[in-house]
């Protein structure tokens, strides 16, 4: 484990990675690290996340730098259905990449999509904005859904899997 952290145990492992008891070799200090399990970004069609660091009393998250939001990208232009399918393809991928970990997004729009390069045919998209994301063991089908229906507004947070679904045809 870097950041200079010496492993001095096995605490436990989850869906989502080990855990493993620390110790800080610059302040002695022991703790808990818990290693997520990796995804390979740009197979799984998923933003990269490189590096985080501190600046202050806030956290500052390091991601790949992608070119424009799916919603930018289709006010410039209509999309024909040959660039639509690879869209929703890839989409697909990113989304059952993560439901094999037991992620829910939670939050699929134009917005949170985000297109590598705009010139590059067809186009090649990654899932952003993590930040309703959820276990699917805590999702349930009876939760009451708000939804905006003015096209100018954000979409609520969609809380089922299926729901995420749904958001297809209007996400496009």
């Amino acid at each position: 484990i870097e950041n200079a952290q010496k492993v001095e145990g096995f605490l436990g492992e989850g869906r989502f990675g080990i855990v493993t008891k620390c110790r800080n070799t610059k302040t002695n200090k022991v703790v808990a690290i818990k290693k997520l399990r990796g995804l390979d970004a740009d197979r799984c069609n998923i933003v990269k996340w490189n590096d985080f660091f501190i600046d202050g009393d806030r956290i500052c998250l390091n991601f790949e730098l992608l070119n424009e939001s799916l919603w930018r990208y289709q006010r410039s232009r209509v999309l024909p259905i040959r660039e639509i399918r690879p869209v929703l393809f890839q989409l697909a991928n990113a989304l059952s990449h993560l439901g094999s970990l037991g992620i829910v997004h939670a939050d699929l729009k134009p917005g949170n999509i985000m297109v590598v390069d705009r010139y590059e045919c067809p186009i090649k998209v990654k899932l952003i904005d993590f930040g309703f994301a959820c276990p699917t063991s805590t999702v349930t089908s009876l939760e009451v859904l708000q939804r905006c229906v003015d096209p100018g507004c954000d979409l609520k947070p969609a809380r089922t899997p299926a729901l995420v679904d749904w958001d297809w045809g209007p996400l496009l």
